[in-house]
């Protein structure tokens, strides 16, 4: 080896060596990430210190994968639009491009791929376990949020809604014989039955409405980075799903024994 190139290689050795140290101590980008404040556990309760949910474990990963930080800034769901429109926070979670045509501004916010998934149950006393929609005659639905398998049906059969401050406060609603039934979260419904007393007689009813929830990350400016964030929910799947399954989250399949392809179409096209 000449003298000359043996220069040239060093050099080389010397300047990839640095890069990855400037790399490596470049400094931690920080995002606001708007999120809701009510609890949805074990989907996602960023105000709870011990475990902030599933949505808190994968993008944790995501972050500490691409050395960026994250803040959360809770507040509530109908908020969080006004939020990011003001530069206030970077980004929404959760969200789904279907909720955008029910909101006061529809400005046309950009979405991460889907990295986890709602189930959207209705919930009833267990006398009522296999009744029928046009059995319902009241429902309960937590404020702020929309209850796209219920509109269609709401207006058909003149049910009448009654709107909780939450989760909770719905399945009590339900509980106390205020509604005949409830549109709840199937995981968030089924850890509140099993951590309060009293609950365990109200059951899922697979008669109702029903339908798989995709929740993505949302922005108005941060396109790159949901980019970046997209890619790594496709080649981090398994990872994802491990993680969905130490946190016993069930998905629609799960619960209803089909992927619910085509199931919120047929709860919004009720025949008239």
């Amino acid at each position: 080896m000449t003298k000359s190139i043996f220069l040239l290689l060093s050099l080389l050795v010397i300047s990839v060596s640095w890069i990855a140290e400037a790399l490596a101590q470049k400094p931690e980008q920080t995002f606001r990430i708007g999120v809701s404040d009510q609890s949805h556990y074990p989907l996602f309760d960023f105000s709870n210190d011990d475990d902030k949910g599933l949505a808190h474990k994968i993008l944790s990963l995501f972050a500490e994968k691409n050395n960026f930080k994250f803040e959360y800034v809770a507040m509530n769901y109908v908020k969080l639009q006004d939020a990011i429109e003001k530069g206030d926070i970077d980004f929404i979670f959760p969200d789904n491009p279907s909720w955008r045509a029910y909101r006061y501004k529809r400005e046309h916010n950009i979405y991460s791929l889907p990295f986890m998934q709602a189930v959207s149950s209705t919930f009833v006393s267990t006398k009522h376990k296999d009744i029928e929609i046009d059995q319902v005659t009241s429902v309960a639905i937590p404020f702020g949020y929309s209850p796209l398998t219920w509109y269609a049906a709401i207006d058909k059969y003149n049910i009448e809604t009654l709107t909780t401050s939450d989760l909770y406060a719905s399945i009590q609603s339900l509980y106390r014989g205020n509604v005949l039934a409830a549109d709840i979260e199937y995981n968030v419904a089924k850890h509140l039955i099993k951590v309060l007393p009293n609950l365990d007689a109200i059951v899922v009813n697979k008669n109702l409405p029903s339908s798989p929830t995709n929740y993505h990350l949302s922005t108005v400016k941060h396109i790159l980075m949901l980019e970046r964030f997209s890619y790594f929910v496709s080649k981090h799947q398994q990872q994802i799903d491990d993680l969905r399954k130490q946190s016993q989250i069930k998905n629609y399949k799960d619960v209803f024994g089909r992927d619910g392809s085509g199931v919120l179409d047929s709860w919004l096209e009720l025949e008239e």
